[in-house]
């Protein structure tokens, strides 16, 4: 699992957090321009973002295939479900980027029943109902970029629905935080 970790997030960095001269507390998000609540980690590795192509989608595409066989051998740990279904979110937005959005939303559909298996798991931890959320904000992007407004609002009230579910049971944390930003963003920008 560590090695296609790292392999994965080689050819599809999650998103880039860049050091912000104005705040040496934390950073600055390059996809939002939001900052951080987390100071700086010198020893943390800065993936650099890595062209998009065919050949990298085709790629992760079969990194997603162990993933998956690996999911299938092992049913009963979280983990790797856990990481299969992340490799599926990742291979949309390798999908997303290469402007293949049908690809992309079948991808994070795909996802989306991946994760959703995981929530009815009575031991899911809050990053499942964060990247499911971040799933459906990726979906309603997909279906903004398909001009379909109306799929894209039910997408991201999705990811909202399922942030305030966590909110009564966790205490929020950064990502959660994070994911609710991006999805007012996305619903006060579009709506």
């Amino acid at each position: 699992l560590e090695v296609l970790e790292g392999i994965y997030l080689q050819l599809a960095p999650e998103r880039l957090w860049i050091p912000s001269d104005s705040d040496s507390i934390g950073q600055a998000c390059a996809c939002m321009g939001l900052r951080s609540t987390r100071p700086a980690d010198p020893g943390q590795l800065n993936y650099i973002q890595v062209e998009a192509s065919d050949q990298t989608a085709a790629l992760l595409g079969n990194l997603l295939v162990f993933y998956d066989r690996l999911a299938e051998q092992v049913s009963d740990d979280d983990q790797v479900l856990l990481q299969s279904a992340i490799a599926s979110r990742r291979a949309g937005d390798i999908r997303q980027r290469l402007g293949q959005m049908k690809l992309a939303e079948a991808e994070y559909r795909k996802a989306v029943e991946k994760f959703d298996a995981l929530r009815n798991v009575t031991s899911a931890d809050s990053r499942v109902c964060v990247e499911l959320a971040r799933v459906h904000n990726e979906i309603g992007n997909v279906q903004a970029a398909q001009l379909d407004p109306d799929a894209a609002y039910r997408a991201h009230r999705d990811a909202l629905s399922v942030l305030r579910s966590m909110a009564r049971t966790d205490q929020p944390r950064e990502e959660h935080r994070y994911e609710l930003a991006r999805t007012y963003y996305f619903l006060s920008s579009r709506y």
